[in-house]
């Protein structure tokens, strides 16, 4: 297990020697786009006007929409993003089956930023189930699963699951708390029979776990077709009704079709972090404090 520290923003020497803190990624694109698949936000939640989620528009241009239900929750995060809440029993979001999630690598990584109210053991905050039925209107599950979980011992937890009910489990004990904003960073690594799941806390700090190779990931039976779900599982291996249902607010969803390098992987965790999490001095307390230190200089020099 790995732990590092991410830098919260950039300050510079700006007019009249003030230093400004300037929170340089707010409303920023996404820093990685190469085979980004999905990208929901706090911009392109779908409500009824009063409150009540019924969908969440992916704004990468692939047009892989989740509907389903929720509440949502204006200025949820740290930093004033909007979120999903979900009640914890019934409330969830998919998006169906897509052959866009063949990827040629068989890699995938999925992010998550999200807020645990219960951390109870499985409880899914996302990502995908084979579905081995091409038909787009018929959903058939396969015993293979990606999953990604809070999970009240192991913290925040990515498993891969393949058709002999294998697992392959990647763990990073201790690093949730309940009503906390956090960062999961999930990898599906096929080459090396690995899952991969780091998780970002309120502090910046970056904790890395990898799984054992005991699954041969590679008999994952995807088939192209992901069929992935927010807030909710399958409530068995091939059962498409919902299950083990997450408790908390989820403020952003990305998908890419393939293994974030390292040095990628910080970079799209460090702007989320800043966008989310990390909440920047204001450059009024900066200024202010500078004419304070001015006018006490300029007394003292009379």
């Amino acid at each position: 297990m790995m732990i590092q520290k991410m830098s919260r923003f950039a300050c510079s020497m700006g007019m009249l020697a003030a230093v400004v803190c300037v929170d340089y990624v707010q409303g920023a694109s996404l820093p990685v786009t190469s085979g980004l698949l999905v990208h929901l936000d706090g911009s392109s939640i779908v409500d009824d006007g009063n409150g009540n989620v019924i969908g969440w528009n992916d704004i990468s241009g692939n047009g892989l929409n989740a509907t389903g239900t929720g509440e949502l929750v204006s200025g949820a995060t740290p930093n004033g993003e909007n979120a999903v809440s979900f009640d914890g029993s019934a409330q969830f979001l998919e998006i169906g089956a897509s052959t866009l999630f063949d990827t040629a690598s068989g890699d995938l990584t999925w992010i998550v930023v999200f807020k645990a109210d219960l951390l109870a053991n499985d409880r899914m905050v996302g990502f995908g189930y084979g579905d081995i039925d091409p038909d787009p209107g018929t959903t058939v599950l396969s015993a293979s699963a990606l999953e990604s979980m809070s999970h009240a011992s192991n913290g925040y937890r990515t498993s891969g699951r393949e058709q002999n009910n294998d697992f392959d489990v990647a763990n990073t004990p201790g690093t949730l708390s309940a009503g906390i904003y956090f960062i999961g960073i999930s990898q599906l690594d096929s080459a090396n029979d690995l899952m991969i799941s780091s998780v970002t806390d309120a502090a910046g700090t970056t904790t890395t776990g990898d799984s054992s190779a005991d699954a041969d990931l590679s008999n994952l039976a995807l088939n192209g077709h992901l069929y992935t779900r927010l807030a909710a599982s399958g409530s068995g291996k091939t059962d498409t009704d919902p299950g083990n249902f997450f408790d908390g607010e989820i403020a952003e969803f990305i998908v890419y079709d393939r293994k974030l390098s390292v040095a990628e992987a910080t970079s799209v965790g460090t702007h989320l972090y800043n966008k989310h999490i990390a909440i920047p001095e204001p450059a009024s307390a900066s200024v202010i404090a500078l004419m304070g230190l001015m006018m006490l200089r300029r007394k003292n020099s009379v």
